[in-house]
């Protein structure tokens, strides 16, 4: 075993006694030659007194050199053999300091000058292996952190305490270190440093909570300020949510109000997959757990397991924004308390497993009590504000109901007397007046609420349906091509699932409500010659002079329900015309939002809804762990399409590629016109090489393209497509754009019509 603490030798007393020993000879052979000199000088001549002096002298330098050389030497005798002692007692206590380093329950270890490891502790070891005879260089670590090793690893050598913090996980946990360095120096030959590591993990995980919280006091400031300035509850509940949504993770927000009285909750505002949405109110249930918190007033969490989210989502019943859809897996429930009295309770959604703690359940009881007050600051607001406005038209109306009331009294008792002689002719007329109008009401109501054009038809075929028992009909709309469809049909009639143009509809021809049957001499419409009823109604449904489509309504040789649609021929307009508005809005609206997101030359999706869409992908890839990918390219020498053949020309060609385009892509990916001739193409969860063979597959189908423009082939197109992936190439949508357009670039310097993936 390497011995590493040890006393140098004497060397340097060994020479000082070979030097004096030399200097001892000197002088004793000049003291000789001086006194033989003094001889021969005394018998020659009879003076020799001065040499005589100087042997003298030579001879007693002489004796006082041989007394310091014997002392010396016996000195270094003794200390040599204390040195020897001592090496003894080193070799004799270095295993047991080995013994004491390798015991100690701490990471520590001892280098020496060379930054070899030469002593380890047994922690160390079972953190890190057993790195005794190595070098930094040896640890297998990346290159910047050997390099900074290596500086503070210099500092501690030359008397410098280094202290640095560092990561890494150990037990498949991240876990963090201080890494202290001194430098061991004794009066031994070794020369080094010792190096601590201490775990700092619990210390690191107090700063996170304790800045975590400083974030939700901080949350809970602003919206205390805030809602002391905002005048309507929608804007408070927003405001409230937003600042939730930055310390909790939320996939969706509800706030619910509980009126005790009539027992219905309502909801001001439901908030899911980024946007808000309506709910209707309802009474109060006994299986929903937000209802449980409005009777128990006390907060809940519910972390659902995959076998009872499985259970729950089999109940069809579920409501959208009800404690379970087809999403949500995590919630917590906080009760809005006003006065000992809950009023509501708002809750936070998550659509992964397990996401909540009791952490999260108490930073939303705060949030809760604010949500409180600022509900009731905003009633109270609105309140005032509505009963000035009441007072005001109260005002007005008082005025009104004077002059009238004067008026009114001297026609009173005319009409009285009308009232009681129609009054029993008209009550079954006036009941059934009021059914109508009131399922007309509910109709209208739930149209203007309809978010799709087969939500609205089906709405109006049930409500026909109530209205005409005894009746088959269906709605027929107007599809792009001309022709139109059945999207809802009731009753027993097969003849009315047809397709027909607009020519064989007298109605749509006309432009006006049209009857007929098999005993009237109006000639029936060509979408029923097969089977004629004996009485029916086409009214054409159209909204700013634009045909829309057909409600058809057939009686079942009843005379009383030919009657009845004939007396109220007038009533069945009124629900065409109400269909007519709502699906005219609901088709403008598509438009518009059509418009508002696609490129009108390709009809591929544009820049717009990229920059909405590649975020949102992004977000849901960091949440499942997977990856999306960016295919970014442009046409090959576009330019000299345009210069060449002209701007239809260019035109064709980005139309007949985004025709490829559509026609490669799945459902779930999303195909974008950049600008220009440049296009990008979302892939989410795909991974990169699954990416490249897409982008290989695209840059074949469009080589293989053939193209005509008035009767010339305008030659073969060609692209450049670069690769990335999330989160490969970028965490961002800046970043990942950026990582394939430059791939896309490379491409193209590199000869075009080829496929590059990012670096």
């Amino acid at each position: 075993m390497q011995k590493i603490f040890k006393f140098p030798p004497l060397d340097g007393g060994k020479r000082v006694v070979n030097r004096l020993r030399l200097i001892a000879w000197v002088c004793t052979a000049g003291a000789f030659i001086t006194m033989l000199v003094s001889i021969v000088v005394f018998f020659n001549s009879g003076d020799g007194g001065l040499i005589t002096w100087l042997a003298i002298i030579s001879f007693v330098i002489l004796l006082i050199t041989n007394y310091l050389l014997s002392n010396l030497q016996r000195k270094q005798r003794e200390i040599e053999n204390n040195l020897s002692t001592k090496n003894g007692n080193l070799d004799k206590s270095e295993p047991k300091l080995r013994t004491i380093i390798e015991s100690i329950p701490f990471d520590m270890w001892i280098s020496d000058k060379e930054h070899r490891y030469i002593l380890q502790s047994g922690e160390s070891i079972r953190l890190g292996g057993n790195i005794i005879d190595k070098t930094p260089d040896q640890l297998g670590q990346p290159a910047e952190i050997v390099e900074q090793w290596k500086v503070n690893n210099q500092r501690a050598l030359d008397g410098e305490t280094v202290y640095q913090e560092e990561s890494r996980v150990v037990d498949n946990e991240q876990r963090y270190f201080m890494t202290i360095k001194a430098p061991v120096n004794d009066e031994t030959s070794f020369k080094g440093y010792i190096g601590i590591h201490l775990d700092i993990t619990q210390r690191k995980s107090l700063e996170k909570k304790m800045q975590h919280s400083a974030d939700q006091l901080a949350m809970l400031n602003d919206i205390g300020r805030a809602i002391t300035t905002l005048g309507d509850v929608d804007s408070v509940l927003n405001l409230i949510r937003e600042q939730v949504q930055q310390i909790l993770p939320v996939d969706a927000f509800i706030v619910l109000l509980y009126e005790p009285e009539t027992k219905i909750v309502s909801f001001p505002l439901v908030y899911d997959n980024g946007r808000n949405w309506s709910e209707p109110d309802r009474e109060i249930s006994m299986d929903m757990k937000s209802d449980d918190v409005l009777k128990t007033g006390k907060s809940l969490l519910v972390n659902l397991t995959v076998e009872e989210f499985e259970e729950i989502i089999k109940n069809p019943n579920r409501s959208l924004t009800g404690d379970y859809s087809t999403y949500y897996r995590s919630f917590i429930y906080s009760p809005l308390v006003r006065q000992d009295k809950v009023i509501g309770v708002v809750s936070a959604v998550s659509y992964d497993y397990n996401t909540y703690t009791e952490e999260h359940l108490k930073l939303l009881d705060g949030v809760a009590i604010q949500a409180t007050i600022a509900i009731e600051n905003a009633r109270l607001y609105q309140a005032q504000q509505k009963e000035l406005s009441d007072r005001k038209l109260a005002e007005q109306e008082i005025l009104k109901l004077n002059a009238e009331l004067e008026r009114r009294v001297a026609n009173r008792t005319i009409q009285l007397q009308e009232a009681n002689e129609n009054l029993n002719n008209e009550k079954a007329h006036l009941e059934q007046y009021n059914r109508q109008r009131d399922i007309m009401a509910t109709m209208t109501g739930l149209l203007q609420a309809s978010l799709t054009v087969n939500e609205a038809s089906e709405i109006v075929s049930t409500h026909l349906k109530l209205l005409f028992p005894d009746c088959d009909g269906a709605v027929y709309l107007l599809n792009p091509s001309g022709l139109l469809e059945p999207s809802a049909v009731w009753g027993e009639s097969e003849s009315l699932n047809v397709t027909y143009t607009v020519n064989e509809c007298w109605a749509l021809r006309r432009g006006k409500t049209y009857r007929f049957g098999a005993h009237m001499p109006n000639p029936a419409c060509a979408h029923v010659e097969k089977n004629i009823p004996s009485h029916a109604l086409c009214i054409p449904l159209s909204a700013q002079n634009e045909n829309l489509g057909n409600i058809h309504i057939a009686s079942k040789n009843n005379q009383d329900i030919e009657l009845i649609l004939t007396e109220e021929q007038n009533f069945i307009e009124d629900i065409a015309n109400s269909f007519a508005l709502a699906l005219g809005n609901l088709r403008l609206r598509e438009r518009l939002h059509s418009l508002s997101i696609r490129d009108a030359l390709t009809g591929l999706f544009n820049r717009r809804y990229l920059d909405e869409t590649l975020p949102r992908e992004i977000n849901r890839a960091e949440r499942k762990k997977s990856q999306v990918g960016i295919l970014f390219f442009d046409i090959d020498n576009f330019k000299k399409f345009n210069d060449t053949y002209g701007h239809d020309a260019g035109d064709l060609v980005l139309k007949t590629m985004s025709e490829v385009i559509i026609s490669i892509i799945r459902e779930s990916d999303v195909a974008c016109r950049y600008g220009g001739e440049e296009f990008i193409i979302i892939l989410p969860d795909t991974s990169i090489e699954i990416a490249e063979q897409r982008a290989e597959t695209l840059r074949n189908k469009v080589s293989l393209m053939k193209l005509d423009h008035n009767g010339q082939d305008i030659g073969k197109v060609t692209i450049s497509i670069g690769v990335a992936s999330y989160p490969q190439h970028g965490e961002t949508r800046d970043t990942l754009i950026k990582s394939a357009d430059i791939a896309a670039y490379l491409a193209k310097t590199g000869g075009r019509n080829q496929v590059v993936v990012s670096k």
